[in-house]
């Protein structure tokens, strides 16, 4: 692979041995209080994530309940919790996106996992139209 002029190597389709998935995030999560639980998903609109600053602000769609009380209208999310498919996320605004929702220990809200509706990777940095092989 050639980026930015420099021939190099990129690992694909890594596993543990015995063909088990490879997961880092599982180690982080277990510290984490989730609202709803880790594997619910809440819909929204991204209003914007500056990458140079790290985070971004997430607008929850209305009409979900839940199972904490003081889940504000707008969350915060942090470039650890932008899902670009293992790239860096770019600068966006006004992206509709699904996520999950877990609580630091000061009590903040924030966005988890944030991906495209669908589960789909976010657009990332480098994300460009790959050549085809000659």
């Amino acid at each position: 692979m050639e980026k930015h002029g420099v021939q190099t190597l990129q690992a694909k389709l890594v596993t543990m041995p015995g063909g088990e998935a490879v997961s880092v995030q599982d180690e982080s999560d277990e510290k984490k209080t989730f609202v709803g639980g880790k594997n619910l998903r809440y819909t929204g609109l991204l209003k914007f994530f500056v990458p140079k600053r790290g985070y971004g602000y997430i607008k929850i769609d209305p009409g979900f309940q839940y199972d904490k009380e003081g889940v504000p209208e707008e969350i915060r999310v942090e470039t650890a919790e932008m899902n670009c498919g293992g790239g860096s996320p770019k600068y966006m605004t006004d992206v509709m996106v699904e996520f999950g929702i877990w609580v630091s220990k000061k009590g903040a809200f924030k966005g988890y996992n944030v991906t495209l509706p669908g589960g789909a990777p976010l657009e990332a940095e480098d994300d460009q139209p790959k050549e085809e092989a000659a």
